[in-house]
């Protein structure tokens, strides 16, 4: 018995090593039968510290190797877009109020996955679990969680890129409450021939998840951006 486990273990190492050599890493969470991704939840006190309930909200960020979040809070979709975020590319220089959800340290090697040391951790800050995050080992995804101010315009933004493939829906603006926590992660929906990704939010209350309606920071035609309650998506290209 142990060794027909131990064949099934193998059996599934080596199907996930050949998933990766063939770089067959969907913009899906990767989910195979036998290919898990432990994490290992890092506590982080400092952003523990910024936290209190009569004041600010906590947001979890799910990210990962191809997946870049990100969040900008006190400015409009008006506010950013059309007139920091401008200014900052004229100026060659990182906008103001800008906060990715982390800063992938230098000097790492990838794995035979393509996955960096620290893409098997989770900075975390107490908040709890939702279904998603739950099940985060059985995805190449991580998450941030990270201390906002509440009553207080926040954007938050999820895009999926990489060398063969991306998706960049538009980014959410909601306004967070006091003491609540909410998750953020980009929704994809696989149709005939494509793929749509769409940036989701929803609050996390006991472990369950209550799906939000946020607006959406849409560029018109003419490359300004408008706040909008419409729910975009955008299709998956090469």
């Amino acid at each position: 018995m142990k060794q027909d486990a131990s064949k099934r273990s193998s059996i599934h190492t080596g199907l996930c090593t050949v998933i990766a050599r063939l770089g067959l890493l969907l913009i899906v969470p990767l989910a195979v039968g036998g290919c898990t991704f432990k994490k290992t939840d890092v506590q982080n006190p400092a952003e523990m510290a910024k936290y209190d309930p009569a004041s600010t909200a906590r947001i979890r960020l799910i990210s990962g190797q191809g997946a870049y979040a990100g969040f900008v809070s006190g400015q409009s979709c008006e506010q950013y877009f059309n007139d920091t975020y401008r200014k900052a590319l004229a100026a060659r220089e990182r906008p103001q109020g800008w906060n990715p959800s982390r800063i992938v340290p230098s000097g790492q090697s990838t794995d035979i996955f393509g996955m960096w040391p620290s893409d098997y951790q989770n900075n975390v800050i107490g908040m709890p679990a939702s279904p998603v995050s739950a099940k985060i080992d059985e995805t190449r995804r991580y998450f941030d969680e990270r201390v906002v101010p509440a009553g207080q315009p926040l954007i938050v933004f999820v895009a999926f890129v990489t060398s063969g493939s991306s998706c960049s829906s538009a980014p959410a603006s909601f306004v967070p409450r006091a003491g609540a926590d909410y998750e953020v992660r980009q929704a994809f929906q696989s149709q005939t021939f494509q793929t749509t990704c769409r940036n989701e939010v929803v609050e996390l209350k006991a472990g369950e998840e209550k799906p939000m309606s946020p607006n959406y920071c849409i560029q018109d035609s003419s490359g300004d951006y408008h706040t909008r309650s419409v729910t975009p998506v955008s299709q998956a290209g090469q």
